[in-house]
């Protein structure tokens, strides 16, 4: 079945105005046939967020969620995985997911982010990691469903990780691409053929 739902999850401290994100809608809007986008405002909270992600999804009608396709970007790639081994979706794009994100999130415990999208602040309280460690998958499933962009000088993550992790995915590796991966708009089409759209 063809995808008529794309749903896009943020990464952390950032938001569905994000420069990918509108990169995707605007894609996604462009389609001949049309194809519902939702975008949400993800909670801080690993758990509340992944709360957020299954009510969109349980909300789909059955067609619709037999039609989802799942884009997520960092942290949003990592809820994404989560979902789609969680729930059998069978096409996902992932932007420099995070792959083992409670071990960075310790580092972040009790510090404060700012959006710099929308000004909002976020403290990374210590039991978002417990809440990241009993969330990660232990591994992935069915590499085909992903498409997994990564750029090779990401400061954030270490790409090899990603290769590793989703062994026998497709992968779009930009030798100088950095955790923006401001190459992703010129993936879009590979993101869209992943998607079997046009």
């Amino acid at each position: 079945m063809s995808i008529n739902t794309v749903l896009y999850l943020h990464g952390f401290n950032s938001s569905p105005d994000s420069f990918k994100a509108q990169a995707t809608r605007h894609a996604i809007e462009g389609l001949s046939t049309p194809v519902n986008f939702i975008a949400p405002q993800l909670d801080a909270e690993p758990a509340t967020a992944m709360a957020q992600i299954d009510a969109i999804i349980d909300g789909l009608s059955e067609e619709e969620a037999r039609g989802l396709g799942l884009i997520g970007s960092s942290m949003g790639g990592f809820y994404a995985t989560c979902a789609a081994e969680q729930r059998g979706i069978k096409s996902v794009a992932l932007i420099n997911p995070a792959v083992h994100p409670a071990v960075f999130a310790r580092e972040w415990v009790d510090q404060t982010h700012v959006n710099e999208t929308n000004g909002s602040q976020v403290v990374v309280e210590a039991h978002f990691v417990d809440q990241l460690r009993e969330m990660e998958p232990a591994q992935t499933t069915a590499p085909e469903r992903y498409l997994v962009m990564l750029g090779a000088v990401d400061e954030v993550l270490d790409y090899r990780q990603a290769l590793a992790y989703y062994q026998g995915a497709t992968f779009k590796v930009d030798p100088e691409g950095d955790h923006a991966l401001e190459s992703y708009v010129g993936e879009l089409p590979n993101v869209l053929a992943h998607f079997h759209l046009s």
